[in-house]
């Protein structure tokens, strides 16, 4: 039978080795135990105590490895290798971030042991369900498990375990902002590394360190650890550490004075390494600090592409504190470069994004609540019919004492309900409260939207009819003017009212039919004999919002004031085509032209250019001397028939 066993445990090996490089080294290291002469428990003890150690190094082969020594066990009929099956097991949940089965493996590798005598295998139970405690957040929880497996440890004199309670509990005050604590944990777990030579623990001790005093602002004392980390993770060659230590590294200079290149460069190094391994789960935190430091040094093009590729990343692997992350710093950076619509649009996706996690969070822990409630309810109720069964087999003279021992139960089954309902009461409160907090920051972000609006508004009157007016007013000041100039002025006059309609016509308008706005370009350029303008439209009914229909009428409004300015053309064509995702404008002009790349201040492309980014759409120029201009504008839109 062993022998079978052994066969069948080789013949898996060459699935087991080809899920990476470090299971092919291993592969001798596990085919001598298997091929030694101990005895079977001795074999998966020691098979145990190898994964134990390299598990985090590749979780697909340590799961396969776990499941077959999980195998090997049962059949040996192996309590105690059935134990450190599932705690190994558990480790490799842990690490991918799957909780039930974290949770799950902790359970059943309780049940083939004494919860009561002190053991490894309990202490390493115990930490198990208190990095389950901790994921969920349940902090008091975690914590008493945690100091419990220390005190177990200690007494075992396992340092190992020892290293890793303290390593937790250091988290724990991390989390909690206790950051002296922290520290104060994390050099008791440096010492036991180094006590027992564990280059990994110390190594991502000094990562931990790095993290504190990063959060304290003690920059230099932050780089210095984050470096030591580096030095280490490269000795172990351990890539994934190093990837780490770079991206810590960057965030740590991006707060330093002058640190800002240097920021860059490690920040590039460590997205180098994880665009290698294909470390999607972290290289959007890289992404992110790259944006942030590109941001500072001014460079808008390269902040927003850096941060929009971390936004995307976090989408894609559904990393919820990714995702909110990024959006809120894309509408830090574009606020910072005054792009305060592009900033108000990302600042809004990040608060209902967020809003709605905190919804899920709390659905899910009333859940969470309502199963522990309705188990305890069961496993209660179950006891009551235990007790009553007991109650119906003894005599007469026990029954009394039963019958009280369950009205006693049903007591305290009375107890925790109307303790539960008064928990769900005060959750409600709480509830409410907060839904009144987010009615009043959506007031509030509605009165700022409307008067970004009134700004733009104010603008667009202020550049157009204040200019015309004010031309108006010094032309009628003169003594005696000219019938020309007075002819002039009647002119402007009739310019001025027919902009003021327009804008009007706009502002009314919370959207703009497209044969409507063509209208109005019509009879905009009514009297420009040179211009002449052309549709081609798949549906003329479609519908612009007012934004988009004053955006594209100013880009319209500059390109031909330029032609009629600088090119002297006889000439100008204006091609408005449309269907129901696009619309793109091509302004066109048979006049001098220009050197693309020449110096080009003072003829308003670059407010084209972001008008069109406004728009989130592309601008294109295309000009060249004697050969006239054209300018080319598109966007995409979800267009309206109705």
């Amino acid at each position: 039978m062993k022998r079978t066993l052994l066969y069948i445990f080789i013949w898996m090996l060459p699935l087991l080795a080809d899920s990476s490089v470090f299971a092919q080294d291993f592969n001798v290291h596990v085919n001598k135990i298997l091929q030694c002469n101990w005895p079977q428990n001795k074999k998966i003890d020691s098979l145990y105590q190898w994964g134990s150690n390299y598990y985090y190094r590749d979780y697909v082969f340590f799961h396969q490895l776990a499941d077959t020594l999980l195998n090997l066990s049962e059949k040996a009929n192996y309590p105690l290798g059935k134990s450190r099956s599932h705690i190994l097991l558990g480790f490799i949940s842990n690490g991918q971030g799957d909780l039930e089965g974290l949770q799950q493996h902790a359970q059943k590798a309780l049940s083939y042991i004494s919860p009561k005598k002190p053991s490894n295998e309990l202490v390493w139970v115990l930490y198990c369900k208190g990095s389950y405690f901790r994921r969920k957040k349940r902090d008091k929880e975690a914590m008493e498990v945690f100091y419990k497996g220390l005190t177990m440890a200690q007494a075992l004199g396992n340092k190992t375990a020892e290293a890793a309670f303290n390593n937790l509990i250091g988290i724990m005050h991390v989390g909690r902002r206790e950051y002296h604590k922290a520290l104060s944990y994390y050099e008791r777990t440096l010492e036991l590394a180094k006590a027992i030579n564990d280059s990994t623990r110390i190594q991502r001790t000094y990562t931990n360190k790095g993290i504190v005093y990063q959060r304290q602002h003690k920059y230099a004392e932050a780089i210095q650890a984050h470096q030591q980390a580096l030095k280490i993770a490269k000795e172990l060659g351990n890539e994934t550490d190093q990837a780490f230590a770079y991206n810590d590294l960057g965030a740590t200079y991006i707060e330093v004075n002058n640190g800002l290149h240097k920021a860059i460069a490690y920040l590039k190094k460590s997205i180098a390494i994880r665009e290698k391994l294909k470390e999607d789960s972290e290289i959007a935190y890289s992404y992110g600090y790259l944006g942030m430091a590109y941001g500072k040094i001014g460079n808008k093009r390269e902040a927003v592409g850096n941060l929009k590729k971390a936004l995307a990343i976090a989408i894609t692997i559904g990393n919820n504190k990714q995702h909110y992350e990024a959006l809120e710093e894309l509408a830090n950076q574009y606020s910072h470069f005054k792009q305060n619509d592009s900033a108000y649009h990302y600042l809004r996706a990040y608060t209902v994004f967020r809003d709605s996690l905190r919804k899920a969070e709390e659905q899910e822990a009333i859940a969470e609540l309502t199963v522990r409630h309705e188990t305890e309810k069961k496993e209660q109720e179950i006891a009551i019919l235990t007790q009553k069964n007991k109650i119906q087999q003894l005599g007469i003279g026990q029954r009394n004492l039963y019958l009280s021992m369950a009205l006693l139960l049903v007591l305290c089954t009375l107890v925790t309900l109307w303790h539960l309902y008064r928990t769900k009461k005060a959750k409600e409160q709480q509830l409410k409260q907060e839904a009144i907090l987010q009615a009043e920051l959506l007031q509030l972000e509605a009165k700022n939207s409307l008067q970004n609006d009134r700004l733009r508004i104010s603008k667009d009157l202020h550049d157009n009819i204040g200019a015309n007016l004010t031309f108006i007013q010094t032309s009628i000041a003169e003594t005696d003017p000219t019938p020309e100039e007075l002819q002039h002025v009647k002119d402007l006059v009739a310019n001025t009212i027919a902009e003021l309609r327009r804008t009007v016509w706009l502002i009314n308008k919370p959207s703009v039919r497209l044969d409507e706005w063509l209208v109005k370009l019509r009879e905009y350029y009514r009297k420009v004999k040179k211009v002449e303008i052309a549709t081609k439209s798949s549906d003329e009914n479609l519908f612009l919002t007012s934004r988009q229909a004053t955006l594209i009428f100013r880009i319209i409004q500059e390109a031909v004031n330029n032609s009629l300015k600088h090119a002297m053309p006889d000439h100008i064509a204006i091609l408005v085509w449309a269907n129901l995702e696009k619309m793109e404008v091509n302004i066109s002009d048979d006049g001098k032209g220009f050197e693309k790349f020449a110096n080009r201040q003072g003829f308003g492309l670059e407010n084209m250019r972001q008008n069109a980014e406004e728009l989130d759409g592309s601008f294109h120029i295309e000009s060249s001397t004697g050969k006239g201009t054209k300018i080319i504008v598109s966007f995409h839109f979800i267009a309206n028939t109705q």
